[in-house]
């Protein structure tokens, strides 16, 4: 699940009031391009299999994992009025809940496995049964009677094998009682850790003492943080806060101008912002849509309540969302990069002195998630949907020029290119010919263009749902962040990657408590599930990550390369009840940013850290 799905699926739990057709489409485009994608004949309905084939359409591609017996308890429901076919309401309807029951339960692989195997086991007694009354009875074939003593024994036999059957599923309801209340112990357990830790917090903050304590967690056995309150951010107070409340979209990517001086950020609502990290203020709000309005964009409380009326989260026309912003370095001018859900790419002149104006904009016919150039800004590579990744040469005037399609055919002996959406790419800073890609096909592919067309080695394992890739300045680290609960944050070795599967792993892996992971110990205490990770690009020391479950970002400082100690949590933000989607460090490692669910952006001053 990538941020923008993930974003999509909490609008969808919290609901709309307007349910007219036309509302249900602006508030889901992508639903509605679905529908119409695999309505092949226009009737203006689909079946169980076109909706099958659109859902997985929306949840990333054929290979998506589904929950195929809730969606067809869904969709029978329909069929037993009499609807041969679903329109998009009631496939909206299909959608959301069945978007929700995947939310909201998180074992439904498991569940859809068990319904799976109590399928085939029912089938199995169905057979019989229906065999049953045709094997033959030797009193029949012998013409002779039963009495009236025989048939009450048979009568009493199959009582005396209901009784054992339901004695059996009253065992099997017991013991799955039994198995839930121990989960509900041990969840239990975790959240009062976690809700005498963040009170231990609160308490330390309010109480004005220079350092915070927190409760020990079984995943941690340190007593202090040993923070000054200055690098501390665990409170609200000890923060710079960037809220611009107003247009109230989430932040899908965060990108720090080469000097430091500029954070931009692309949102849910289509637009850049620019924001001055030294005053802490926006200066741009920037939209293909609409070049040349370049200010700040301000909404008044009217135009926030019919929002808030129209069931939307975003104040803005536009449904086209920004996925992902890249500064050009060593430019000049100043180029600032977005690709966004339409496909388009988009190049900005942000010089100081002048009004920001667009240098290029190239339209496209798939969802662009992934976005990187080379260290001397010759070169940008894209990725998204498509699977395939395409290379831009950039001129001096902030031409682009595709000169490169890669992946879209594998030779025999070859590694194929992914097979699901890419959502995260780095080039090496010292090869320009050398990159990495990450996707939602649950590996990383390593490109060497001096050696073809076609990756060279591959990763496997990853889970990769954002931009959570990094090369080191050296070329010889991959820093991976993965959307799950064990080994979040891995580092792998470049020069060791290999065109034979399963054969790399990683040189340290780490829980998000910062502590290094070890194969026979199961992850206790909070985690979180990661959208990004980053790290500085002058020393690589320091790593920011961020994600959902938990809804915060967190600061590492890493150790020596080669030791085998823990992360180091230095910083740490919370998303305020939502999911944190984006993080950046600056290159001087001076500060760091994180975007949230909300749209408001939390700076972290990293210099006493």
């Amino acid at each position: 699940m990538d941020p923008i799905q993930a974003f999509r699926l909490q609008q969808i739990r919290h609901g709309g009031t307007d349910t007219s057709l036309v509302a249900l489409r602006e508030s889901s485009p992508s639903w509605g391009v679905a529908f119409d994608m695999f309505d092949k004949d226009g009737d203006g309905s689909l079946s169980y299999e076109e909706s099958v084939q659109a859902f997985q359409h929306i949840l990333g591609g054929k290979l998506a994992q589904l929950p195929s017996h809730k969606l067809r308890e869904a969709f029978d429901q329909y069929r037993q009025l009499g609807y041969s076919g679903i329109d998009f309401k009631a496939f909206h309807q299909i959608v959301k809940d069945v978007s929700r029951y995947m939310a909201d339960t998180p074992m439904w692989q498991k569940l859809e496995g068990e319904a799976e195997e109590e399928q085939q086991r029912q089938q199995k007694l169905d057979a019989l049964e229906q065999r049953r009354p045709q094997e033959p009875d030797v009193y029949q074939i012998c013409g002779i009677k039963k009495t009236q003593e025989l048939k009450d024994l048979e009568l009493k036999k199959e009582q005396a094998l209901e009784r054992a059957r339901a004695a059996a599923k009253w065992r099997a309801a017991g013991q799955a009682v039994i198995e839930s209340q121990k989960v509900v112990r041990r969840l239990g357990a975790a959240r009062l850790a976690s809700s005498v830790q963040r009170s231990t917090i609160q308490d330390a903050g309010s109480s004005g003492s220079r350092k915070l304590e927190r409760a020990a967690s079984p995943s941690q056995r340190v007593d202090k943080l040993g923070l000054e309150r200055g690098a501390s951010i665990d409170l609200p107070t000890d923060i710079p806060e960037l809220k611009f409340r107003g247009y109230g979209s989430a932040c899908f990517a965060l990108s720090f101008s080469p000097d430091g001086s500029r954070l931009a950020g692309g949102y849910f609502d289509g637009c850049l912002r620019i924001f001055d990290v030294d005053t802490k203020s926006q200066i741009h709000t920037l939209s293909l849509e609409h070049p040349h309005e370049v200010g700040v964009r301000q909404y008044d409380n009217d135009e926030v309540e019919i929002a808030n009326q129209r069931g939307r989260n975003t104040l803005a026309e536009s449904d086209v969302a920004i996925t992902n912003v890249c500064w050009v370095p060593n430019s000049r001018p100043s180029i600032l990069a977005s690709v966004d859900t339409a496909g388009t790419i988009g190049l900005w002149d942000l010089t100081k002195g002048r009004a920001p104006h667009v240098l290029s904009k190239v339209p496209g016919n798939a969802e662009l998630n992934a976005l990187a150039f080379s260290q001397g800004g010759g070169r940008m590579l894209v990725g998204g949907q498509e699977c395939f990744l395409k290379l831009y040469d950039l001129g001096a005037a902030g031409s682009l020029r595709q000169v490169q399609t890669l992946g879209q055919w594998s030779g025999l002996g070859r590694i194929a290119g992914h097979t699901l959406k890419v959502l995260s790419l780095r080039i090496d800073p010292v090869c320009p010919d050398v990159f990495v890609s990450g996707g939602l096909d649950k590996q990383a592919l390593l490109w060497d263009l001096r050696v073809g067309g076609n990756p060279a080695a591959v990763l496997q394992g990853t889970e990769i749902s954002g931009d959570a890739l990094d090369i080191s300045r050296d070329g010889t680290t991959l820093l991976v962040g993965s959307h799950r609960k064990d080994n979040p944050l891995q580092l792998f070795d470049l020069r060791m990657l290999s065109p034979r599967l399963g054969e790399v792993t990683a040189c340290c892996s780490y829980q998000w408590s910062g502590e290094v992971s070890e194969s026979e110990r199961q992850v206790q205490g909070p985690s979180c599930l990661l959208f990004a990770a980053a790290w500085d690009a002058f020393a690589n020391t320091l790593i920011a990550a961020a994600g959902e479950k938990e809804g915060m970002g967190q600061i590492f400082r890493r150790p020596p390369p080669g030791s085998k100690q823990a992360l180091k949590v230095v910083a740490r933000v919370h998303g305020n009840g939502g999911a944190v989607y984006s993080a950046a460090v600056s290159e001087d490692a001076r500060v760091a940013a994180f975007g949230g669910a909300d749209g408001s952006l939390r700076l972290c001053d990293l210099r006493d850290a």
